[in-house]
């Protein structure tokens, strides 16, 4: 809670003397970005396990039937396929953080303000105005509150910071963004973290069968 908040008349809301109800302040370091880009490899994180098990399969398969050229070369190229996805992802959110550092230096502060009906967020002196509506979903990690916008941009509120109780801002929202189908947050804490494991047990399974399918092909000679 924020022991400097301005005490109000119990006649008074936050909202009728223009105060936010809830509101939050950060530094835009590197520590943030980090934990922020979590929310970057959700999809990333379903693909890569998806496609490590189909990879699994399918070389298991080819390698029953004995097409050992196909299990081998198909393998090695779906893994190779999903380490580009992780590495875009991961090079993107280093991009946006050296663009943060060049336009306005280390650890630029932003202030995110919920109000009744609207979210005002301040980064580096610049306003910007959004409206509950716009928000299509709702994340967090262990630290923070994501809400995303179109072209999958997110707003920022850090649960550390926050003048309030994270889960009473977490029920405000649900109850004040329309747009979200699924009325509950998806935590993407661990999606980064996954998203390597599952890429390491991909590359295992396609250097499992590129060996097994060397060894057949040396035998089979």
């Amino acid at each position: 809670m924020n022991g400097n908040a301005p005490e109000l008349d119990a006649a008074e809301t936050p909202e009728e003397i223009g105060l936010p109800l809830y509101s939050c302040e950060y530094a835009m370091n590197g520590d943030f970005f980090s934990e922020f880009s979590a929310v970057s490899y959700i999809k990333a994180k379903i693909f890569i396990i998806i496609f490590t098990v189909l990879n699994i399969l399918f070389s298991l398969f080819n390698i029953i039937v004995g097409n050992y050229n196909t299990a081998a070369g198909y393998s090695v190229i779906i893994t190779f396929l999903m380490y580009i996805m992780y590495f875009r992802i991961k090079k993107g959110v280093q991009l946006s953080y050296k663009r943060s550092l060049f336009s306005y230096g280390n650890d630029a502060k932003t202030t995110t303000e919920l109000f009744e009906d609207k979210i005002l967020s301040t980064f580096s002196k610049n306003e910007k105005k959004f409206f509950y509506y716009q928000i299509s979903g709702l994340f967090e990690t262990g630290n923070l509150i994501l809400l995303r916008l179109q072209f999958n941009l997110y707003l920022a509120v850090d649960k550390n910071s926050l003048n309030a109780d994270p889960q009473a801002v977490k029920e405000f929202l649900i109850q004040k963004c329309p747009a979200v189908k699924k009325k509950k947050f998806t935590d993407c804490s661990n999606s980064r973290r996954l998203s390597l494991i599952f890429l390491m047990i991909s590359t295992a399974a396609s250097a499992a069968a590129l060996l097994v399918c060397l060894l057949f092909i040396k035998n089979s000679i």
